[in-house]
């Protein structure tokens, strides 16, 4: 298994993506959102998202699907897929110079790696 070749621990992956995670500044503004009931119990919530991190700004398109439990009554998020829609720029035309405009990008990739790996389905 490559964990094992590498010897990648939760610790480790903490270490290394904890700080990128966590570090920065993050807005996220709804740009637009619908939901539509499939039945009682499942919804579906598709919006349109403006997330600006610390100096980089990406709009961003995202589904998901949530289930209400019978066994508590509280609302589970089922599936959720996210996508970038262009490509994230810097805030303003000064920030520009120290933005890095993938960071946000990273990020994503982050979310969807440490997703998959506690089971989220993609």
């Amino acid at each position: 298994m490559v964990a094992e070749t590498l010897k990648v621990t939760p610790r480790a992956a903490l270490g290394y993506f904890g700080p990128r995670l966590t570090g920065g500044t993050r807005v996220a503004k709804p740009m637009t959102r619908d939901i539509q009931m499939l039945q009682d119990d499942n919804a579906v919530v598709a919006q349109t998202l403006q997330v600006k991190e610390d100096d980089v700004v990406a709009n961003i398109r995202q589904s998901v699907i949530w289930r209400k439990l019978s066994s508590d009554g509280g609302w589970k998020i089922q599936h959720l897929h996210t996508t970038i829609i262009g490509r994230p720029a810097a805030a303003d035309a000064k920030a520009f110079s120290k933005a890095a405009p993938s960071g946000i990008r990273v990020l994503n990739e982050k979310i969807a790696t440490i997703s998959a790996v506690l089971g989220v389905a993609q």
